[in-house]
């Protein structure tokens, strides 16, 4: 409330965003969603953008853990969501992937699950090539980056279980992995 009163409504945004994802960390999707429901975007520009991208994947997390009736739209919302991101967006591109990947686990989609595991475990890695050995351990000790890498390294050892992309979308990221 206080970023509301300086007049700073993108801050406030990112906080309540912040909320959402600490209240899905602590398993609490309920609060999650009203957190999620309180983030209004951004104005305009690659801000809004970003802001979006980030909202549908924590929407999608929140998705994972509530009734299967609504896993079908947010499927789509993140497969679109995906398909929308701006070139460099990597971290987003990784965040979005790992959500995907929560969704598919809970509906139980193990092929969709493997892509959106090795697409986000790519990306993780490529971004954290540079750091040091400990930091790279470090960076993998959390717990969902650790089962989605465990899913990408299944995919791995056995390659015909990784089927191809079933919609353009997917054909997109495919090209660019």
């Amino acid at each position: 409330e206080r970023l509301e009163l300086a007049g700073d409504p993108e801050a406030l945004a990112d906080l309540r965003l912040d909320r959402a994802d600490l209240e899905i960390s602590s398993g609490d999707a309920k609060a999650a969603a009203v957190a999620l429901r309180a983030a209004e975007r951004p104005l305009s520009g690659q801000r809004a953008g970003d802001f979006e991208a980030r909202r549908v994947a924590l929407a999608v997390r929140v998705a994972a853990r509530g009734p299967a009736s609504g896993r079908s739209e947010a499927r789509a919302q993140v497969l679109t969501e995906i398909g929308a991101l701006r070139e460099g967006s990597r971290p987003l591109e990784a965040e979005l992937h790992a959500a995907a990947w929560e969704l598919a686990v809970a509906s139980a989609d193990e092929a969709a699950a493997t892509k959106h595991a090795v697409w986000a475990t790519r990306i993780h890695d490529s971004m954290t090539a540079g750091f040091p050995a400990d930091v790279q351990s470090a960076y993998w000790q959390d717990a969902r980056r650790a089962a989605m890498r465990e899913t990408a390294r299944r995919a791995a050892a056995d390659p015909a279980g990784v089927t191809g992309p079933t919609n353009a979308i997917e054909e997109r990221f495919t090209r660019v992995l």
